[in-house]
């Protein structure tokens, strides 16, 4: 994880996936944590989709 400040922007970045730039270290968190929060609802709706939990989808 690194964090950089050039010209009043922070950038926080995890990695290539997940890099994040924005006007303060705050806003910043909250956009990667957004990003997590989407990715993670994305691998939910694909495994479990409509038909809830199913041990073959793990």
């Amino acid at each position: 994880m690194d964090i950089i400040c050039v010209n009043g922007l922070y950038k926080l970045t995890i990695n290539e996936e997940y890099t994040v730039i924005a006007e303060n270290i705050m806003k910043a968190k909250q956009e990667l944590l957004r990003m997590f929060s989407d990715d993670i609802d994305r691998v939910i709706d694909k495994k479990l989709g409509d038909y809830g939990f199913c041990s073959e989808n793990i």
